[in-house]
């Protein structure tokens, strides 16, 4: 997981880390990197302005009971 403080976004602090890690990867011969987002969060943009593309989507469940699920 990558995530900056508050305060200190808008500075290109995660840009650069995402960078050096896309940099790193290609060391490794590193042909596909998978980041995982929100569908409706921001972070899809942040990652679409950095060369990355929305490749699938997948639904999920998340909060509350499992057995509560289907009573």
């Amino acid at each position: 997981s990558l995530a900056t403080l508050e305060d200190e976004q808008g500075k290109g602090l995660a840009t650069e880390v995402l960078r050096r890690l896309i940099s790193r990867a290609g060391e490794f011969d590193v042909d596909d990197i998978y980041l995982m987002a929100e569908a409706t969060d921001w972070l899809v943009d942040f990652y679409r302005g950095r060369g990355f593309e929305v490749d699938f989507t997948v639904v999920s469940y998340r909060g509350g009971d499992w057995d509560e699920l289907f009573e």
